[in-house]
Formats: C-alpha cells, structure tokens, sequence
C-alpha cells in the first residue's frame, strides 16, 4: 500500500536534495584564502629563503612591514626622520636595523605622542630572519603554502549569506 504524497511534499523534498547536492544548503558557499602581510619576522626561520625580500640571516627587524617600507621608500637623508626610521649605507631603514645586540633589539623602545599622551613603543623584535618582503600581501599564495608562521592566516571567505 502506498501512502499519496501531495505536490507540495514533493517539492520540498526535491527542493532539499538538489541544494545538499549542489551545497547551497541555505547558508552560502565559502572557500578558503591565505590573507593578511608577510613579516620576515620567525622565530623559527622557516620559510626565509622562500620569500623575496626576506633572508635566513639574524637580525633586529621592526614588527610590522609597514615601517620598514615606509623608510625605505624615503630617499633622502633629509627625510629619513627619527625615531622610526635611521640613514644607513646611503639609504633610509627603519631604526631596527641598525641594532646588533639580541637583548638590545628586544628591549629598545621610544616614546611617542598619541592623542595628546605620551606613549612607550617597542618596535623592534630579534628575528632568524632578516628583510623587508618585496610582496608583503599574502593573498599571493595558494591555501596550501600560506606562510603561517610568517604573518599570514587563513581565512575563511563567504560569495554570499551569512557562512
């Protein structure tokens, strides 16, 4: 014995299986995307070699990429203005490069005005790499080879709806 199945039952099951088929199942497709900025900045120095601009040397480097290319896109000594930024071998870097000392680079700092108050900022950081990345966005890079342990994150991205 068959039970008769209204018009409307039909439609909604054929409606829920064609969306769990096609994965649109009312909440949106997403995907996945290496983003944010590259930092030669690792305590590990994994993945220096790999990225232009970065190196596997040592060094004192300031911990956002913004500094270190905002001096180095200076390029007179007149302009090269401190504390951020120092003129070194002819060209504008930012003032972390020109410390040497592990200790030294973890604990320099200098003071600057926000909003009316004065504020300490430790800029610089000891890092197994050294550099500024030629291409500091992240998006460059495939899912599988975003660079994680050097300032990039996965992100999960929706095409539309809430995900």
């Amino acid at each position: 014995m068959s039970l008769p199945l209204s018009d409307s039952v039909v439609s909604r099951c054929l409606a829920t299986l064609v969306l769990a088929l096609t994965g649109l199942n009312g909440c949106g497709s997403s995907s996945s995307v290496c983003a944010g900025n590259i930092s030669c900045r690792s305590k590990t120095g994994d993945n220096c070699g790999a990225i232009p601009g970065c190196a596997s040397t040592p060094g004192c480097i300031h911990y956002g990429p913004a500094l270190d290319s905002n001096c180095m896109n200076v390029s007179s000594e007149a302009n090269c203005l401190s504390p951020y930024c120092s003129w070194v071998d002819n060209t504008c870097q930012s003032v972390c490069v020109t410390i040497t000392s592990e200790i030294e680079c973890d604990y320099h700092s200098f003071q600057v005005t926000v909003g009316g108050r004065v504020e300490k900022v430790t800029p610089c950081g000891w890092s197994k790499c050294s550099g500024v990345p030629v291409q500091p966005n992240c998006s460059r890079f495939p899912v599988n080879m975003c660079p994680t342990n050097m300032g990039c994150g996965i992100q999960k991205t929706c095409s539309w709806g809430d995900c």
